[in-house]
């Protein structure tokens, strides 16, 4: 039970007995390390006990008297709960270490709710009470939308994000259109995130998806109607922290997808009035796409976060049949600012012996977000792998299908705040900018305002939903659409 909750949020680089830097010996007491299990001090990185002997030096560390869990629902044990916190009996306790383990782990919804009291023994130790109630590693998460030519579309995603007890995680989906149920489509994946110590992991996947679509390919209007169904089937291999080129920090794969593209055209030109032609090449054919990623990130929450980064870049390039190179990039970026309309963060917990300390308390509730996007292809792109402008996905204020194009470079931001104290309750207000076309030298400006909120449902661990509404500046069109689970 110990492996496994430490799997969950187990650090890339963890530390042996050996390994314990000289400058931590001579601050920590040596008893010290007989009171960590030592399953545990093997998930510890150098860095934590460093963190350990700050708070020591500060008088800021205590030990743990006693600990107890007081009340909890769901599949959580509660022995493996107080270990992902890391406050096994015991076990040193600093205070804003405690906070930020807490955060993470509500963050990747290993709790749906957390509240805790801490009390101070003469002696310098601490009490602590727990109260948590636990979401399911195992949940079903409906995935609607809808499309002119197929209908709604109605599928159903299963995700298991710890599974067999480990840092492995499975995600399965299943779903048809209404307009054509004969056609279903569906994808299956799972990565394995402990090889090398949890250094490195694969991933294996396989898909059948389709695409019904009015595509758009330049400003005269021209537009055809289109039907594309892409069966793939991939495999990647990840390092983290050991980049295969060089110390650059944040996680890396290596990764191939074997594809069969296919596409039909309802009515239209799909080649559009201006631009090249494609009829040296069927849109019915076979591709081998070879690609390196890289990604790094740290945010406070995993669907509305208001604190951190993200950042990913993906180089690609496809033999066969389309034959093309691709780079995309994706930074995002959230700064913390007031809360003009809603409650504040707290900063520490209630003073006070016994008091109650909710950890919803402690997230920021206001920040300005902002995100860059570039998506350049070239060569026989797939019309299936366009770049589609309009929509949730960048440009916000015109209808999806508005534009496809193999060149796009966006800006988005918002200012994203919390209305309630319970974090039930989101809005936003956005801008969203682009430029879009076949050729960099001649792009056309998309621009869009908008605003947009989220509320929490009594199911799916709290899951949110919700709606937004866009405007281009220029009047010429506007958009609205359901927002499930997050915003960027």
């Amino acid at each position: 039970m110990l492996l496994a909750a430490c799997c969950c949020v187990r650090p890339a680089q963890a530390i042996t007995y050996e390994e314990i830097p000289d400058d931590v010996l001579d601050i920590l007491p040596a008893f010290m390390f007989q009171l960590i299990d030592p399953q545990a001090l093997a998930f510890l990185t150098a860095e934590d006990l460093r963190e350990y002997a700050r708070a020591y030096e500060d008088g800021r560390m205590h030990f743990i008297a006693d600990v107890r869990v007081v009340e909890h629902s769901g599949p959580l044990d509660p022995s493996l709960a107080l270990l992902i916190l890391q406050i096994p009996q015991g076990a040193p306790y600093v205070e804003e270490r405690f906070i930020r383990l807490a955060k993470q782990a509500y963050s990747r919804q290993m709790f749906t709710s957390l509240s805790w009291q801490v009390w101070e023994n003469k002696d310098g130790s601490v009490n602590i009470d727990i109260r948590y109630t636990a979401g399911n590693p195992q949940t079903f998460i409906p995935e609607p939308s809808y499309s002119a030519l197929a209908g709604a579309l109605v599928g159903l995603r299963y995700n298991d994000f710890f599974y067999d007890n480990s840092n492995k995680q499975l995600a399965a989906s299943l779903g048809f259109a209404t307009d054509e149920p004969d056609d279903p489509y569906g994808s299956f994946s799972f990565t394995d995130n402990t090889l090398n110590g949890g250094r490195n992991s694969e991933s294996f996947s396989a898909s059948v998806a389709n695409s019904w679509r009015t595509r758009e390919r330049d400003s005269l209007g021209e537009a055809a109607e289109l039907r594309t169904r892409v069966s793939r089937v991939d495999y990647a291999y990840g390092f983290n922290g050991d980049a295969p080129l060089g110390d650059i920090p944040g996680s890396w794969a290596l990764g191939a997808g074997f594809y069969r593209h296919e596409a039909w055209v309802y009515a239209g030109n799909p080649n559009g009035i201006g631009t090249a032609p494609r009829s040296d090449f069927s849109m019915t054919g076979n591709g081998l796409e070879t690609y390196l990623t890289w990604s790094s990130g740290q945010r406070d929450s995993t669907f509305l976060p208001k604190e951190g980064w993200s950042y990913n870049a993906r180089l690609s390039h496809t033999f066969g049949n389309f034959d093309s190179s691709r780079f995309r990039v994706d930074l995002r970026r959230y700064e913390p600012v007031h809360n003009i309309f809603g409650p504040q963060k707290r900063d520490a917990p209630e003073e006070g012996i016994g008091l109650e300390n909710d950890i919803r308390d402690f997230y920021e509730t206001a920040s300005v977000a902002v995100q860059l996007q570039a998506d350049i292809a070239d060569g026989n792109v797939p019309w299936a792998y366009e770049q589609i402008i309009g929509g949730g996905s960048n440009v916000r204020g015109y209808t999806y299908d508005t534009w496809a194009a193999t060149k796009f470079i966006g800006a988005r931001t918002e200012y994203r705040f919390t209305l309630d104290p319970a974090r039930r309750y989101e809005a936003y207000v956005f801008s969203d900018n682009g430029f879009v076309g076949e050729n960099l030298t001649e792009l056309e400006s998309l621009n869009a305002w908008g605003v947009g909120g989220l509320f929490q449902l009594p199911i799916y661990g709290g899951f949110k939903i919700g709606a937004w509404l866009g405007q281009s500046w220029d009047g010429s069109d506007n958009s609205w659409g359901l927002a499930f689970g997050s915003q960027f």
